[in-house]
């Protein structure tokens, strides 16, 4: 039941940055908003946390399937916290962004970006509270240790 946890959050997270995903895809056809500075690192850090939440969410559907390689646990973990590293380098990109806008037609744009982007990361970082809780130490730093 623990490990359905982890999916729901996991998924409420990914469902969050597809929708942050739209609005800072569509700022870049605003004519104010597609210069600010921070949106081609939001770009280039979502496109890093899509890759390694999804990777998370089949390796825990694995898990959810009987899989039980050490591996397939560790992906997922490392996976978690590769995700929020760019997250949060989404959020202080978003930050940057936000400092720059001069309009308030792109702050709101911005705005409205962030509070998917927070949504998240709060839904990502559930979902790794619950994993470290449900794996215990060992394999978490092993998970950590992990180069792919």
């Amino acid at each position: 039941m623990a490990n359905r946890q982890v999916l729901a959050h996991l998924q409420n997270s990914l469902y969050a940055l597809e929708v942050q995903c739209s609005l800072s895809t569509q700022m870049e056809l605003n004519p104010e908003t597609k210069a600010l500075p921070g949106l081609r690192d939001v770009d280039k850090h979502n496109y890093e946390s899509s890759y390694h939440r999804t990777t998370a969410i089949g390796c825990l559907r694995r898990i959810l399937a009987g899989e039980r390689h050490p591996d397939v646990m560790g992906i997922m973990i490392r996976c978690m916290l590769e995700a929020e590293e760019h997250d949060v380098e989404t959020g202080r990109a978003m930050d940057r962004m936000l400092r720059s806008a001069t309009t308030r037609t792109a702050e709101q744009w911005v705005r409205t970006a962030k509070r998917w982007q927070e949504q998240q990361l709060v839904h990502l970082r559930e979902a790794i509270v619950l994993a470290r809780s449900l794996v215990g130490e060992s394999m978490w730093e092993y998970a950590k240790k992990l180069e792919y």
